[in-house]
């Protein structure tokens, strides 16, 4: 007998034989108790169990009593199956031939369907191969694509740039072409004065002789100078055209302005030909006696100078 007080436990043990533990006398017995086994009244209890060992086999030899019945019955049932499993056999067995020629052709598609099945995993690993590829290439791409969006947005920050300095170009020379309409706007009024004040003088000279040289001469003077404005117009609408062409290929958007200003500039260029036309038939007064002795231009219009008393 050996106690461990580490363990808490007290160890019986026979190297050589049993151990042996006895109890006589009347109502005498031995009591085993621990957590897992206990021994009293005679039998054996595991754990909480309230049911003995001997009684719980006490019921399972009822229980096998019981099971013995029911195997003779399931045996009397065996072979009333066993004759219908006879009848089914002979029944099956022309169904079984024809399974097995049915097997047979399916063992040959079974060879055809590996053979194929073969050719399947050696084309499954050449995509899985090019997969792997494609991958790579994918990735290379996102890449790329990386940059290039970082590309574009830099581009997009110089599009707002140039946009905004072609905002401004455009609203210089809108600016520009609002002024220079301004400006033809007020000589074509200049022009139309004079144009009124020519005719004006024209039905004036109606009445007056045209064989005076003198003013002629002066009326081709006027003509010369005429000439001298019509190129000075000539050279603003030629100025005019290299700022529309400038302008054309700075803002499509203003081209409609331009024709405006191209139509009033041809316009300008017609009543321009048409008053040289006019300058060109007018012709002096006549200066009538007996008081009018010499015909006089002063730069502006005609006037007869009377003869001395």
């Amino acid at each position: 007998m050996a106690q461990d007080a580490t363990l808490r436990r007290i160890t019986v043990s026979n190297d050589d034989g049993d151990v042996y533990v006895e109890s006589s006398g009347d109502g005498s017995e031995v009591v085993l108790k621990t957590e897992k086994v206990r021994v009293t009244d005679g039998d054996v209890y595991v754990g909480t169990s309230n049911v003995g060992l001997s009684a719980q086999i006490d019921a399972l030899k009822t229980k096998d009593d019981v099971l013995g019945e029911r195997i003779d019955t399931l045996n009397d049932t065996q072979i009333e199956i066993r004759g219908d499993l006879d009848a089914l056999e002979t029944s099956t067995s022309g169904r079984l031939s024809t399974i097995d020629t049915t097997l047979t052709s399916l063992s040959s598609t079974d060879a055809s369907l590996s053979a194929t099945d073969v050719s399947l995993s050696s084309r499954i690993d050449e995509l899985n191969a090019t997969d792997a590829q494609l991958k790579a290439t994918d990735e290379t791409f996102n890449t790329r694509i990386s940059s290039l969006n970082t590309t574009d947005a830099a581009l997009k920050g110089v599009d707002d740039d140039l946009s905004s300095r072609i905002d401004a170009l455009r609203d210089i020379y809108v600016n520009e072409l609002n002024v220079t309409d301004k400006e033809l706007i007020v000589t074509d009024a200049t022009l139309g004065s004079r144009i009124d004040s020519l005719n004006a003088t024209q039905n004036e000279l109606k009445w007056v002789d045209a064989g005076l040289s003198s003013r002629i001469d002066a009326l081709e003077l006027a003509h010369i100078e005429y000439e001298r404005i019509d190129d000075e117009v000539a050279s603003l609408i030629d100025a005019l055209n290299a700022t529309d062409a400038t302008m054309q290929v700075t803002d499509a958007s203003l081209s409609d302005r331009i024709d405006v200003l191209n139509s009033t500039m041809a316009s300008l260029a017609v009543d321009d030909a048409s008053l040289a036309a006019r300058i060109a038939s007018i012709q002096p007064p006549k200066c009538m006696e007996p008081g009018g002795a010499k015909l006089r231009f002063n730069g502006i219009y005609w006037f007869c100078m009377c003869n001395q008393n």
